[in-house]
């Protein structure tokens, strides 16, 4: 039997041999495998600082795209393929300067409205490309992948869309590269990738960037992440690390749980179901950016990273080349989760501190934060501010500028929220223009503190930092003169931001420009502007007025060919010309008739700082002008010399600036084009008063006999002015006596005469008719002309309103800030939805209100109490009722 049972042994043997072999050959292959995936692991989390991507095209000029037709995706559509499916887009593009190129780019987010963020491959550097200015696009097949170097540029830099506060991209990379003081100078240790399962993890269990790790049927990759058993929670709250990830604990991998449906709102892997367990791995595995999954996952995540940069109570001499892992790792998951603000504020507040610790010493050429995270300032602003303050520099602007908008008792109104990119380049103007250099700043005696409120219950409660820095002092007191210049550059960006959230019509994008304050206008010569502005420049050439035809004008600013502007439209319009340098007379601003297309214009160059409202001397030299050109075409022509005269006379009497004396150069020649007529005048007249209407009268007269004579045309235009300010036809020629030269025909005293001794019989006199002209003694004539000098000061009360006391409002019923005569115009407006514009003008009158203020103002209050307006439309105006009393509660 012993013999047989050897020769059995021995017959086996070749089989288990073969066997032996074979699990052999099945190890080797694992380890190879493993061997090549740590390799690529590597090489994507770990990309050099010299960031050169070696899969992308470095073209040197335009790429044409010869097979391009029209895309079928609409920009939009394209661009969101672009991102979720990462592949290039090609791109025609129209820049500043209106030249255009082709190129391909790989876009990043963030998304915005107005701007794509993205890598440009002609330019081999991020670039930022105005939406609008994007002709053709069309999405290309080929892929590209992201890297993290290039996010967090974006992220930082390509929101400054100011380029001379923005950090160069090549600056950026070298910023990224430099020795950090304080930073350690050796590497973190390193483990062999080969054999993930018989990795050697330290006691607190923490897997260094860049390591990879198997958790039970799960290879991790990349890092950053606590495994192990035993790590316990720093405040006792809890029995373990809520970060810890413990491979001895249940995983259900068939049902992993990637909604979080079980996860509560504290999350500790410890206490997550095994079904949550699997899902969390699996999103660790899919290297961290799904979006689809459950929040909580990401907030474990990050827990790790607190955990890790707090539990030794001493962040700033943390290894730099951890903060910078964490860093590019916030970055992707900002992006793939800030949308939820619970995550976005730990996560940007714990991205803030790793920016001041890594950066400190260059922090200031960094972008500054722009909005709070809590009621404290974040951390990198207050050292950025006493960085100043301690070496009695002046404060740039884009820090002042954060300052105020990340201030606790900041709160933005809607037009600033509406406005960011036009806020901030108009503070930055406004702030150069009133501080120069900038603030200087007085050093407060205390050190810098701040408290952090941690996501991770390990802690049990908030972490105060102290800065070790003893040239890092606290933060002053923010100057109320910030605080006021923020409040006056939202003021004045109001308008625009009404448009843009509620635009009158389809040209918006023209006529938004209206709305901008002047140096954003010069500074943003865009494409939808320069077309009207070569317009413009080619129209004026030499002459300082130019005749033009209302549909010319209508045309640049896109108006459909015979479509009826409103008197909004014609204001906007108006505005938009005086931003770009130019005014046209007539003005609806200024008592003009609305635009129709047939109507004739003058056009002449501004100094786009002329007011906007007329002033009572411009007002009443409109008027006398009027009057003044009906009697001087009265004969049918209206020389030169007479123009000359009918100004200079304006000019001397009514002292008017420069900019109304171009305009009223204008505004004559329009009469001169288009004559007047008498249409207009009953009602700017109907409200003087005898003595005024006296003075306008002898004006007229002494104006009319300028030359010497007044011929029988200038005697009928006279008299229907005479009329208009209800005078007697007698009084016309007892004013023209009294400057006549007396004739021979005149009687004469020789005698006194004496009674007579027999009385006779007067015949009846005979009818003697007035004569058909009159010659003027001039002497009289320019000692009326010399008293005209008081004129001005007698009619300037027809513009002038007296003070009207405020109505009195009961206490409750005052609307919003308005102030009680305001508060009671809209009582009064809420009697009914819907009133004529001149109901409303005499309901603003009894108030005494400007209509178009009043109603500017209103609104105003509306949108900031509740994003809409109370009163919309010009004729009739309709009244929001039920959102007005709503304010009024």
């Amino acid at each position: 039997m012993g013999i047989c049972k050897t020769l059995d042994v021995a017959g086996a043997w070749p089989l288990v041999e073969s066997f032996v072999i074979l699990i052999g050959a099945i190890v080797l292959l694992i380890w190879i495998i493993s061997r090549l995936l740590g390799r690529s692991s590597s090489n994507n989390v770990s990309p050099s600082l010299s960031f050169r991507p070696s899969d992308r095209k470095q073209p040197t000029q335009s790429v044409p795209h010869p097979s391009l037709t029209n895309s079928p995706l609409s920009f939009d559509a394209a661009f969101d393929e672009a991102v979720t499916k990462k592949k290039r887009l090609w791109i025609e593009y129209r820049d500043l300067n209106a030249d255009i190129s082709q190129r391909n780019i790989e876009v990043y987010f963030p998304k915005d409205k107005t701007y794509v963020f993205a890598w440009c491959c002609l330019r081999n550097e991020p670039r930022t490309f105005r939406r609008d200015a994007i002709l053709r696009w069309k999405v290309l097949d080929e892929n590209f992948s992201d890297n993290p170097l290039v996010e967090r540029y974006i992220r930082q830099e390509s929101t400054t869309l100011s380029l001379e506060n923005k950090v160069p991209w090549a600056n950026w990379i070298a910023s990224q590269a430099r020795p950090l003081p304080g930073s350690f100078s050796g590497t973190a240790r390193t483990k062999a990738r080969s054999e993930p399962n018989r990795l050697v993890l330290d006691k607190d269990s923490w897997v260094p960037p860049g390591e990879t790790i198997s958790v039970q049927t799960y290879c991790i990759r990349g890092g950053g992440i606590y495994v192990g058993s035993g790590l316990p929670s720093l405040s006792g709250l809890r029995k373990a690390e809520p970060a810890l990830i413990d491979p001895g604990l249940k995983i259900n991998s068939l049902r992993p749980d990637k909604t979080g449906s079980n996860i509560p709102y504290w999350p500790s892997y410890a206490e997550l179901s095994p079904e949550s367990r699997a899902g969390y791995l699996e999103w660790l595995v899919s290297s961290r950016r799904d979006a689809d999954v459950h929040v909580g996952y990401p907030f474990l995540f990050f827990y790790g990273f607190e955990r890790r940069v707090f539990g030794n109570n001493n962040p700033w001499s943390h290894p730099a080349n951890e903060l910078r892992f964490m860093q590019e790792e916030l970055t992707v998951l900002l992006n793939t989760y800030g949308n939820i603000k619970s995550f976005f504020n730990y996560a940007s507040s714990f991205s803030d501190i790793l920016d001041t610790v890594l950066y400190k010493d260059i922090l200031y050429t960094q972008s500054p934060p722009t909005e709070s995270l809590g009621n404290q300032l974040p951390l990198s602003l207050q050292v950025v501010i006493s960085q100043f303050t301690a070496r009695g520099a002046a404060l740039p602007a884009n820090w002042a500028l954060s300052w105020v908008l990340c201030h606790p008792d900041t709160r933005l109104r809607t037009s600033g929220r509406r406005c960011v990119n036009e806020l901030r380049e108009l503070f930055h103007l406004r702030y150069q223009s009133e501080f120069g250099q900038g603030l200087k700043l007085k050093p407060v005696n205390r050190k810098l503190t701040y408290r952090y409120h941690p996501a991770n219950p390990t802690f049990g409660g908030d972490l105060e930092l102290t800065f070790p820095s003893a040239e890092i002092a606290g933060v002053p007191t923010i100057p109320k003169k910030l605080i006021d210049l923020l409040d006056r550059c939202i003021d004045e960006l109001d308008p625009y931001s009404r448009w843009i959230a509620n635009p009158l019509d389809a040209h918006s994008d023209i006529l938004k420009f209206a709305l901008l304050p002047t140096e954003l206008v010069e500074k943003h010569k865009t494409a939808q502007s320069l077309p009207i502005r070569h317009w413009l420049s080619n129209q004026q050439k030499d002459q300082e007025i130019m005749p033009i035809i209302s549909s010319q004008l209508l045309s640049q600013v896109r108006m459909k060919p015979g479509e009826k502007v409103s008197k909004a439209q014609g204001v906007m319009i108006a505005q938009l010309l005086e931003k770009l340098g130019y005014g046209i007379e007539p003005d609806v601003r200024f008592g003009g008739p609305v635009l129709q297309w047939d109507s004739k214009l003058m056009l002449f160059k501004s100094d786009n700082v002329s007011d906007n409202t007329p002033s009572p001397e411009y007002s009443l030299a409109t008027l006398l002008l009027h009057m003044g050109s009906i009697v001087a075409m009265a004969d049918g022509v209206f020389g030169p010399d007479e123009e000359t005269r009918l100004e200079n006379q304006l000019e001397t009497i009514l002292h008017l600036k420069e900019s109304e004396r171009r305009r009223l150069r204008a505004h004559l020649q329009w009469l001169i084009t288009d004559p007047p007529s008498f249409g207009g005048l009953a009602k700017r007249v109907e409200s003087l008063n005898s003595a005024q209407k006296r003075s306008i009268g002898q004006f007229v007269i002494s104006l009319a006999g300028a030359d010497g004579q007044i011929d029988t045309a200038e005697i009928r235009a006279l008299e229907k002015i005479y009329a208009l300010l209800g005078f007697e036809r007698d009084k016309l020629f007892s004013d023209l006596h009294g400057l006549s030269i007396p004739t021979d025909a005149e009687p004469c005293v020789v005698q006194k005469a004496e009674p007579a001794k027999n009385r006779y019989r007067i015949p009846k006199p005979t009818t003697v008719s007035q004569p058909s002209e009159f010659t003027l003694d001039m002497s009289k004539v320019n000692a009326k002309l010399a008293e005209t000098a008081s004129v001005s000061a007698l009619l300037g009360s027809i513009f002038v309103t007296d003070d009207i006391e405020p109505p009195h409002v009961p206490k409750g019923n005052t609307v919003g800030a308005l102030d009680a005569r305001h508060s009671a115009f809209v009582l009064c407006l809420l009697q009914k939805e819907s009133w004529a514009r001149c109901e409303v003008e005499e309901l603003a009158k009894k108030n005494g209100l400007m209509i178009e203020g009043a109603l500017e103002k209103i609104n105003d209050t509306a949108f900031d109490l509740g994003n809409q307006p109370i009163c919309e439309g010009d004729d009739p105006i309709e009244i929001n009722v039920s959102f007005a009393r709503e304010m009024l509660k």
